[in-house]
């Protein structure tokens, strides 16, 4: 037996050792910000590599990670007017004529709601009413986000989708608002319920506006945390209920 045949084996671990740290510089000087959008990229609108933390109701918290706000990752091409073509050339047409869409009552863009959401079996968990002379159309946090996150998942992407074919032709503001329960953050990456609620709205506004190309004139977001809950936080039903986003469409082009 070769007394010298330990050097090989010593050899290829000095290599693996050496192309270990090799790599680990190489990642240390990489541009954090382009690695986080080329994770993105990959993680489309499936919610994959997930890092989101579970919120008010419960699970396994992740790490907190306070770099990097969890903001909705636009699909692959939005910015170019490849994810939806459609809305984007109905919306230049109407600027390049300079006309405005037509004005319509909360009562036909309820009417309208209603019947696409139902032909296209969206209607679960979605509350359609209206307020005075506003139209609010409610989502439950199981249509648009996963439990204790901000990220819009594939349910919530198709059901503003159409909820955005609408708005484009109306002239309405638009008010985004985020709610929760009255349950407290426990670890993860929002640490109270206004930045939840914040989150979220801020996703669905950035969805209508960079995603489908509605103009952000239009449009603002604001976070309640549990503060305006639709019932009493006093069972796990209830408390479903109060954990949603809410699309306000105002009356009158002017109205805020």
């Amino acid at each position: 037996m070769d007394p010298n045949a330990w050097m090989v084996t010593f050899s290829d671990l000095l290599t693996l050792l050496l192309t270990f740290f090799v790599l680990l510089l190489t990642m240390s000087s990489m541009d954090n910000q382009r690695l986080k959008e080329t994770f993105g990229f990959f993680a489309g609108t499936q919610g994959g590599l997930e890092t989101e933390g579970k919120g008010s109701s419960g699970g396994a918290p992740a790490a907190h990670d306070t770099r990097y706000p969890e903001l909705y990752i636009l699909p692959p091409g939005a910015l170019r007017g490849e994810a939806f073509p459609e809305m984007r050339m109905a919306w230049a047409e109407h600027e390049g004529k300079g006309e405005q869409p037509e004005q319509r009552s909360t009562q036909e863009i309820e009417k309208e709601l209603e019947t696409t959401l139902k032909t296209m079996g969206l209607r679960k968990g979605i509350d359609i009413r209206r307020e005075g002379r506003r139209l609010i159309v409610g989502l439950s946090e199981g249509v648009l986000f996963d439990l204790g996150a901000a990220r819009i998942n594939f349910q919530g992407i198709m059901v503003l989708e159409k909820c955005g074919d609408i708005l484009a032709k109306i002239p309405n503001r638009v008010r985004i608002e985020g709610h929760t329960d009255d349950m407290p953050i426990l670890g993860g990456r929002y640490q109270t319920n206004w930045a939840l609620s914040t989150t979220r709205a801020v996703n669905v506004l950035r969805f209508f506006t960079e995603s489908l190309g509605l103009d952000s004139e239009r449009f603002s977001a604001v976070g309640y945390g549990e503060y305006k809950p639709l019932v009493p936080n006093t069972s796990p039903e209830n408390r479903a209920r109060n954990r949603r986003a809410e699309v306000v469409i105002l009356s009158g082009f002017g109205s805020t």
